[in-house]
């Protein structure tokens, strides 16, 4: 079984006593590793070192995205609809054009 398989098992109303542990020492453990990179980032800008913040904030920002990763906002609006007949034709006429320019070259 996999540590994953294990971690759902835990969630089952019949979860054994070690499937609960596990998955008890599991989420401290992760606690415990986003407060040490956070710590590395904090040091890092309060000493002005270079250090290796910016693997910290990659790593947080992928294990805990709703805390740490950035937040975009994106919009996209369409004005016209299209059927796609002028999206069409326009490739058959790059077809026809390089068609006709390989037969020029014969």
């Amino acid at each position: 079984m996999t540590l994953r398989n294990w971690l759902k098992r835990s969630q089952e109303p019949d979860a054994s006593e070690l499937h609960l542990k596990l998955a008890v020492e599991v989420r401290e453990a992760q606690a415990l590793a986003e407060v040490s990179l956070v710590t590395v980032m904090r040091r890092a800008a309060l000493e002005g070192s270079s250090g290796d913040w910016r693997a910290a904030a990659w790593l947080l920002a992928r294990r805990h995205p709703d805390r740490w990763s950035e937040k975009r906002e994106i919009q996209i609006s369409q004005e016209q609809k299209s059927d796609g007949t002028k999206e069409v034709l326009s490739m058959l006429a790059q077809l026809r054009e390089t068609d006709e320019e390989e037969s020029d070259d014969e």
